[in-house]
């Protein structure tokens, strides 16, 4: 939460003669009594004219959970570890749900400016984990950021203390993908697509009618048309819950459309 608060910052979210209070994020009233992030929440900076979305969620290993919760949202994770504490228990059960969904990791070490910290041996520690989470090699070879969340400041080497989060920002865009967007359609390009019979884009008033084998059929032709053979995909492209999508894969892998999901949650279309 420390750390958004200056990605907020030198996002340009605020005056330069604003006051902002400590953890902007944390406006709950037992929060900001505590001192802890309790609940996700999302936010906003831009940077280089590029909208960067981002949930901060709870650290404390007793609200595991609300971090489960938010991560079919997000396109990638910043796994923070404390830069003297490394990864904690709580961090082996957020990770190992971040890396069954596929998610791209940036690893960033945080309060490098800590007297005792030990960000090389974290970094060794962090690898044994992912290692024994059983990530993807492109999960393995996830890029590493050093940083100082109270000072805003990070940088590619541990013995470099920066000047800003330019580095961490540059990551996010060159590692991150951008979120997958579905572009609504007019009632003129939906009668076009239709009486040319070509293209799996269906309107807002076919996405959830018709008979469940019509929503199959419509979900195999996004599928076959588009690769890709996510739940959360197809469940934006047919605007329907989140179980609904899922057991249409389901299906689609009982009948050989799409493979079994491997160990990072990801399936190929058959």
């Amino acid at each position: 939460t420390t750390l958004v608060d200056e990605m907020l910052k030198q996002g340009g979210a605020f005056r330069e003669n604003q006051a902002v209070q400590d953890r902007v994020m944390d406006n709950n009233a037992i929060e900001r009594e505590r001192g802890i992030t309790i609940l996700a929440k999302n936010t906003s900076v831009h940077y280089k004219d590029v909208k960067i979305n981002i949930i901060d969620t709870p650290g404390h290993a007793d609200f595991g959970g609300e971090v489960e919760r938010v991560l079919k949202m997000v396109d990638g994770v910043l796994l923070l570890v404390d830069a003297f504490e490394g990864p904690m228990p709580q961090t082996r059960f957020v990770l190992q749900k971040a890396l069954e969904l596929g998610h791209k990791i940036i690893v960033v070490v945080n309060k490098v400016d800590r007297p005792d910290a030990r960000p090389l041996e974290v970094v060794d520690e962090v690898l044994e984990l992912l290692l024994d989470l059983d990530a993807t090699e492109e999960q393995i070879e996830s890029p590493v950021i050093f940083c100082s969340g109270r000072q805003g400041t990070a940088s590619l080497a541990p013995d470099d203390a920066g000047s800003d989060l330019v580095p961490l920002f540059e990551t996010i865009l060159s590692h991150i993908d951008a979120p997958e967007y579905v572009e609504g359609v007019t009632e003129g390009e939906l009668n076009t697509d239709k009486s040319s019979g070509g293209g799996a884009v269906f309107d807002k008033g076919d996405m959830g009618g018709g008979s469940d084998e019509d929503l199959y059929l419509k979900a195999v032709e996004i599928v076959r048309a588009d690769k890709k053979a996510s739940t959360s995909y197809i469940q934006r492209r047919l605007r329907i819950g989140y179980n609904r999508a899922a057991s249409l894969i389901d299906r689609m892998e009982e009948e050989g459309v799409v493979s079994a999901p491997d160990h990072a949650g990801r399936r190929e279309v058959l």
